[in-house]
C-alpha cells in the first residue's frame, strides 16, 4: 500500500536509487525476453554512470516517486528523438520497483511528467515499449493510442517495440 508518496524532480543524489530501480525493473520485466546472461550482467554501478550523465543533461527531465520506503519509481522524458512529424515529446523511461507496480503510481508519474512537458511547451507525447513487455498495456490504460511497431536489436536479440501516443498531451494528465 502506498502512503505519503511524493512526486518531485530528481536530483543528482537520487542517481543511485534510480540506477537500482532500473536494474531491478529490467530483471523483472524482461525475463524471458532478453537473455538471462544479459540481465544478470546488469549492474547498479554501470547504470549509475549513465544515470548521472542523464541527470545533468538539461534536455532530459526526471521525476521520482518517493515515500516512506524511499525512492520507488521514476520517469524520464524530453523531446522526441526521431523527428516524428506529430509527436514532440517522448517518455524515455518509466520504471517502478516490481512490488510497487499496479498501485496507480505509474499513472501519477506519467501525469506529472505530462504536466511538466506541457508547461515546457510540448503538446503531444509518445512512448516506445517492447512489444513483449507484460506492462505495455499500461500506456493504453492511461489513454495512449497504439501508433506503430518498429524492430530493434538489443542484447543480441531482434525485438519489436510499439509506440503509444497522446495527440493532446493533456489527455495524459
Amino acid at each position: 500500500m502506498i502512503r505519503h508518496m511524493t512526486i518531485r524532480p530528481a536530483l543528482l543524489r537520487d542517481a543511485h536509487a534510480i540506477a537500482r530501480i532500473y536494474v531491478e525493473s529490467w530483471r523483472s520485466a524482461y525475463q524471458g525476453i532478453l537473455p538471462r546472461r544479459y540481465l544478470a550482467g546488469l549492474s547498479i554501478e554501470q547504470t549509475l554512470r549513465s544515470v548521472r550523465r542523464n541527470l545533468t543533461n538539461s534536455l532530459t527531465s526526471y521525476l521520482i516517486a518517493e515515500g516512506d520506503p524511499g525512492v520507488v519509481g521514476y520517469i524520464s522524458a524530453g523531446a522526441e528523438r526521431e523527428q516524428d512529424p506529430i509527436y514532440a515529446a517522448e517518455i524515455y523511461e518509466l520504471y517502478l520497483l516490481p512490488d510497487m507496480q499496479r498501485q496507480g503510481l505509474g499513472k501519477e508519474l506519467l501525469a506529472h511528467m505530462a504536466g511538466r512537458l506541457y508547461r515546457e511547451g510540448f503538446y503531444t507525447l509518445m512512448a516506445w515499449v517492447l512489444t513483449r513487455n507484460p506492462s505495455r498495456r499500461f500506456y493504453e490504460k492511461c489513454g495512449g493510442i497504439y501508433l506503430r511497431t518498429k524492430p530493434i536489436l538489443h542484447a543480441g536479440r531482434r525485438l519489436q517495440t510499439d509506440a503509444y501516443g497522446w495527440i493532446d498531451i493533456t489527455l495524459a494528465i
